[in-house]
């Protein structure tokens, strides 16, 4: 799980995290002040956003933020928190090249995008967890190894950055991201629930291709494999009767063991061809997509002095990686019942051509989460999504649960269908599990 969410765990990033440092954190000897600037460069077309630097209580932990307020009504329109996966992969990767307000160039520059989230929301993008794009810390014991720490550290940044930007409080606040974000978000959110912050109106999640419950997605990989032919059904059968071990490494909770048995299995099926959209070849592993233009935008002395940064930006960050390694074989698929319980929005969408947490594992786990609408959620059947005449998506939602299938689309379904994205972004925002006002588009989408 490498990449926004990579699966492809070497034997040696076992090593690293086998012979790491131990879980004993520094508190900071004093606490700093959270840090805000407004970002002027004429490299960022004009584009109003702030970033800026929040000590998380550790030391020399520093989380990074950018912040874009709403190209539409900034003082009444939601306050949105979006979260990359990897886990260690930058947030800048998501407001350069899928739903941030501008498209990275090859050459080093940027480009309006106009279906950025920020034209219906206020946008948050945060580098985390410590060590992740610009975010920093100067002790290796600082890097979280699980969602509790990852929480604990969110919820120190949450209640500093509304005291950087007061007219915040008592928004609508929803948290989204995609990929590793699976696991991020529903924690991030259930302690949320658990320990709410004055002034954050915390109302739902919205999960991209997210990698929530491994016991679920990687049995899913050969049935995907095999009803996209991928993979001959005498390879189907074999690996069927494969993964049976690596069920039950997975149900042990020894990660060690069952990257050996899964992930070997995970990328023989899936050969050359890239495992975050099964349309295209893998050209740059692992995380296959070229990179180069907006590495070297973001590491632009000139571009580095407006944002306020100085350091080499990377798009992930291995050591954070590999110090999560334990994490990634757990299921938070109840906490993603909780929230339901609690009546927040839920939407989860799965772009149909990513492999690596494809909509087949996808729609399978949501049909497991174990609530008071499960039976009726299962039994209800997808009905498709037309847009100007054609069908873009299929879905279905019951009470405050939504399901999204997003057609000819990867695992960063804003970047290949951002108007599509962006429309079911504005719904999900306006239903009636979010800011409970009427929207004819949610009506068109969700009901």
């Amino acid at each position: 799980m490498f990449g926004r969410l990579s699966v492809i765990l070497s034997v040696a990033a076992l090593a690293v995290v086998s012979c790491g440092p131990s879980s004993i954190r520094s508190p900071m000897a004093a606490q700093a002040l959270p840090e805000k600037k407004e970002v002027t460069a004429e490299a960022f077309l004009g584009e109003k956003m702030f970033t800026g630097f929040i000590h998380t209580g550790y030391e020399g932990g520093e989380m990074f933020y950018t912040f874009f307020p709403s190209r539409g009504e900034p003082a009444s329109d939601p306050f949105v928190m979006w979260l990359t996966g990897g886990p260690g992969c930058s947030s800048e990767i998501a407001w350069l090249q899928e739903n941030g307000p501008f498209w990275g160039q090859p050459n080093a520059t940027l480009a309006y995008n106009e279906h950025s989230w920020s034209s219906v929301a206020n946008m948050l993008y945060v580098d985390q967890p410590l060590g992740t794009g610009f975010s920093e810390t100067n002790d290796p014991l600082n890097y979280a190894k699980n969602e509790k720490q990852i929480s604990k550290d969110m919820d120190t940044f949450l209640t500093k950055f509304l005291t950087l930007f007061p007219h915040l409080v008592d928004r609508p606040f929803y948290i989204t991201g995609e990929s590793y974000a699976g696991h991020y978000i529903p924690s991030i959110a259930h302690y949320l629930l658990q320990n709410p912050i004055q002034g954050l109106n915390f109302k739902g999640v919205a999960i991209g291709n997210g990698w929530v419950d491994p016991y679920t997605q990687f049995p899913a990989y050969a049935d995907f494999a095999y009803a996209n032919n991928l993979i001959s059904n005498r390879t189907y059968q074999h690996a069927k009767k494969a993964y049976q071990a690596c069920d039950r490494a997975v149900e042990s909770g020894i990660w060690e063991i069952a990257n050996v048995l899964c992930e070997p299995l995970t990328t023989q099926l899936l050969g050359t061809l890239n495992p975050y959209d099964i349309r295209l070849q893998c050209e740059v592993p692992p995380l296959c997509y070229n990179e180069t233009g907006i590495g070297n935008f973001l590491n632009d002395p000139s571009v580095q002095e407006a944002m306020g940064v100085d350091k080499r930006w990377v798009d992930c960050n291995y050591v954070v990686h590999t110090t999560l390694l334990g994490d990634w074989i757990l299921s938070v698929r109840k906490k993603v019942a909780g929230l339901l319980a609690a009546g927040k929005a839920v939407l989860i969408y799965n772009g149909d051509q990513d492999y690596i947490c494809n909509w087949f594992g996808g729609l399978d786990w949501v049909h497991k989460i174990q609530w008071e609408h499960q039976a009726d959620f299962r039994q209800k059947e997808m009905t498709d999504w037309v847009v100007d005449g054609k069908a873009v998506a299929s879905q279905k939602t019951v009470e405050n649960l939504t399901f999204m299938r997003v057609f000819s689309a990867g695992h960063m379904v804003p970047m290949d269908q951002p108007e599509v994205a962006l429309l079911m972004f504005d719904a999900f925002l306006k239903g009636p599990y979010g800011q409970t006002r009427a929207s004819s588009v949610y009506e068109q989408i969700f009901m």
